[in-house]
């Protein structure tokens, strides 16, 4: 698709890319979506991780401290594990 195409370019051209992950599922359910998202721009294991950046689907800002907390933490679990895919 044109979107997955300008990912592609953007990360091609130095660039990154925001990823708004929902919490939920389990990390390994997300890293695997991520991977197939790399897969889709042409990228793979470490050169699709470096350049993304994951964030929320929604803003923090309405959440309870705890919630917020959690989200924040589960998503740095999936970067981490991002980062171990070949």
């Amino acid at each position: 698709s044109p979107a997955i195409a300008g990912v592609g370019e953007q990360i091609d051209a130095g660039g990154f890319a925001m990823v708004g992950v929902t919490p939920g599922g389990t990390v390994a359910d997300a890293v695997a979506t991520l991977t197939r998202l790399g897969s889709a721009v042409g990228y793979s294991g470490m050169e699709w991780a470096s350049p993304l950046v994951l964030t929320p689907p929604c803003d923090l800002l309405g959440m309870p401290l705890s919630q917020a907390r959690g989200t924040m933490s589960w998503l740095g679990q999936v970067a981490r594990a991002l980062q171990e895919v070949d």
